[in-house]
C-alpha cells in the first residue's frame, strides 16, 4: 500500500474594493425573522473591522486604515486581546553584522576612532490563538466600560472585531509594532574586541 501526503492551498485574487463591498454586505444580512440587525456596523457607535491573524487591518470604515496594525488603531482592545491571551506578542531580532558577507577582509588601522558596537533590532510582532474562535471582553477606561467581541471567520485566518464607540479609551494610547534598539552595556575593551 502506497500513501501519499497531499497539501495544497487555493486562493482567488480580487481587488480590495470589491473585497470590502462583500464584507460590509455580509455584515449587514442577520438571522433575525424579520431580517433587522440589532446591532449594525452601520451605527455610529459601533466600529468594526476586519484583521487577519497577525492584526493587520484588510476592511475598516476609515480606508485609510487598511494596511495598518490593529493596535495603531485601537490600542486599547488590542492590549485587552493580549492580555487576554487572544494575541500573543513575540519578538523578531535583526542582527545587521550576519548579512555581512564573512569572507570579507579589512586592513587593521592603529589610532582610528572608529569603534565598532553590536547594532541588534528585535521587532515586536503578533500572532493569534488559533483555538479562540470567539471573544468578548471590556476595557474599564477612565470613566466608562468599553465592549467588544472578537470572531473567527470560519475557514480562514480573519477576524471580525466589533467595538462599542461609546467610549473613549484613548488614556491607553496605541499598540505599536515600532522596532526596539537592543542596548548593550560594554566597556570600551569588549567593545574593542568585537
Amino acid at each position: 500500500m502506497v500513501c501519499f501526503n497531499v497539501s495544497s492551498a487555493v486562493g482567488i485574487q480580487m481587488k480590495l474594493e470589491f473585497f470590502q463591498r462583500k464584507f460590509w454586505t455580509a455584515s449587514r444580512q442577520c438571522a433575525a425573522l424579520d431580517g433587522k440587525c440589532s446591532i449594525s456596523c452601520d451605527n455610529d457607535d459601533i466600529s468594526c473591522y476586519l484583521i487577519d491573524n497577525n492584526g493587520f487591518i484588510i476592511v475598516a470604515e476609515d480606508l485609510s486604515l487598511t494596511g495598518v496594525f490593529f493596535g495603531e488603531a485601537e490600542g486599547a482592545v488590542m492590549s485587552k486581546l493580549v492580555s487576554m491571551g487572544s494575541f500573543k506578542r513575540f519578538l523578531v531580532e535583526f542582527n545587521l553584522y550576519s548579512w555581512w558577507y564573512s569572507d570579507l577582509t579589512i586592513k587593521a588601522q592603529r589610532g582610528g576612532k572608529t569603534m565598532l558596537v553590536p547594532c541588534d533590532t528585535e521587532y515586536p510582532a503578533f500572532v493569534s490563538e488559533r483555538t479562540i474562535k470567539e471573544t468578548v471582553g471590556n476595557i474599564d477606561c477612565e470613566s466608562c466600560v468599553k465592549s467588544f467581541v472578537i470572531q473567527q471567520i470560519p475557514s480562514s485566518n480573519l477576524f471580525m472585531v466589533v467595538i462599542d464607540n461609546t467610549c473613549d479609551c484613548s488614556d491607553f494610547g496605541p499598540v505599536t509594532m515600532d522596532p526596539i534598539e537592543i542596548m548593550y552595556i560594554l566597556n570600551k575593551k569588549e567593545v574593542l574586541s568585537l
